[in-house]
């Protein structure tokens, strides 16, 4: 409850925080769009519900800026992965350079951050090389991306349940 006892205008903002319950998470698609695949190291698409223990895979994601709002600067792609797999530090080993430019790309134990910015009717794909490590049951959290300075501006495409076969 909030009560504002004096005679000036007051505003509310209301800012939550917290982890989705896994598979509840909405589509958004507000002036920016997302694809993913995921592919063998081939280029072959694959289906993540079901990998391999021990499998390596890329995961592309492909922005594209309709230009409904102009240019774009600021531009945060998230990517989370689930804790079966294991992400490959393109920046410590040479790998694959499928990647277009980007400003700024940040590595975490399980997810990578890419900024950059996006003219109108362009599309840039980014991709990281990624490992299905553990064999069981995971949850690929959603992937979002938006311009952090406009909350008007963003993507979020719902996560899902994954599965990798245990070697034997």
């Amino acid at each position: 409850k909030v009560s504002n006892h004096s005679e000036g205008m007051m505003y509310v903002r209301l800012i939550q925080r917290g982890t989705p319950v896994p598979g509840g998470e909405e589509p958004i698609s507000q002036h920016l769009s997302v694809r993913v695949d995921y592919t063998d190291m081939e280029g072959n698409r694959i289906e993540t519900g079901d990998l391999d223990q021990g499998s390596d895979l890329l995961a592309v994601y492909t922005v594209s800026n309709p230009g409904t709002a102009g240019h774009l600067d600021n531009l945060a792609l998230t990517t989370i992965f689930p804790s079966g797999w294991e992400i490959h530090q393109d920046r410590m080993f040479q790998t694959l350079g499928e990647s277009d430019p980007f400003e700024y790309r940040d590595y975490r134990d399980d997810r990578v951050m890419t900024y950059f910015s996006l003219p109108p009717g362009r599309s840039v794909s980014y991709t990281v090389r990624l490992n299905a490590a553990y064999g069981g049951r995971f949850y690929l959290p959603s992937v979002q991306a938006e311009e952090l300075y406009r909350n008007d501006i963003q993507v979020l495409i719902p996560g899902k349940w994954i599965e990798i076969k245990r070697m034997e």
